[in-house]
């Protein structure tokens, strides 16, 4: 898969950036990471990491490159050299499901989620993809995530279903940074994530998320999640690290409600 990247293009750049540069969300890197194999549901992806964040200036040329279960999303530079950006294993099959965790006592939202997305951090409409948290205990946070299709992040290309919905996975990355946004002041962005199993693609409407903070270790939280629909398990993500990050970084986007689906 090779395919030029430009907000004009792809409006969903406009709509992520860090202290104002449009910048490639990890969820989209790898939905193209998939798309590059052509890999749907079910999957599993371990030893997701975020190599480099990378800048959309403009435009930037990114290529799949594949190396037995290594996968590779590069950036190709104006003067052919290839910069990896992000790196994935893919696993041959799915494993089981791991146990889930025992539930806590239900606590107030410190946060209304119109407040988060008005001024607590840097997604703009295009990606605010939480469409109501519903349960909060002292550890975990339970919401509902909107899904998306493809036409709506990208308009030019002949794309009729995800490899892996980048908006409902991001907005769980957004569950964190909510977190993180409600009980203190620096903002929180995913650096990788151990494994995230998808058995099936994740159906129009929403979907149900459960993210359930594991432990911190100085400026690095550890969560997992589940995603279910009607009491169905969809898939799951262990050992998402993130790294707490200055405030700086999470310039409120401009106001305006997601457009609708193309």
């Amino acid at each position: 898969m090779d395919l030029v990247l430009c907000p004009e293009r792809q409006p969903y750049l406009q709509d992520h950036r860090l202290a104002g540069r449009p910048v490639l969300p990890l969820a989209a890197a790898l939905d193209l990471l998939l798309w590059g194999v052509e890999r749907r549901p079910p999957f599993s992806l371990t030893e997701i990491r975020v190599e480099r964040g990378m800048v959309v200036r403009g435009a930037a040329r990114v290529r799949t490159r594949r190396d037995a279960d290594l996968l590779t999303l590069l950036e190709v530079r104006p003067s052919g050299r290839e910069v990896p950006a992000f790196r994935a294993r893919l696993e041959g099959s799915p494993p089981p499901p791991p146990s889930a965790r025992s539930d806590g006592e239900s606590l107030p939202l410190e946060l209304s989620l119109q407040e988060f997305y008005r001024s607590r951090t840097f997604h703009g409409p295009r990606l605010q993809g939480i469409s109501r948290i519903t349960r909060r205990t002292s550890t975990s946070l339970e919401a509902l995530l909107d899904t998306s299709v493809p036409s709506e992040w990208y308009p030019t290309e002949p794309r009729t279903e995800w490899h892996l919905d980048p908006l409902t996975l991001d907005s769980a990355f957004q569950l964190a940074i909510y977190w993180t946004r409600s009980t203190g002041e620096q903002g929180l962005l995913p650096r990788g994530v151990n494994r995230l199993v998808v058995l099936e693609p994740f159906p129009p409407g929403v979907v149900e998320a459960r993210l359930e903070l594991v432990s911190q270790a100085g400026d690095e939280l550890t969560g997992d999640y589940r995603f279910r629909k009607d009491g169905r398990l969809l898939g799951w993500m262990q050992g998402v690290r993130g790294r707490l990050t200055a405030p700086e970084l999470f310039r409120p986007p401009s106001s305006g409600a997601r457009p609708p689906a193309v």
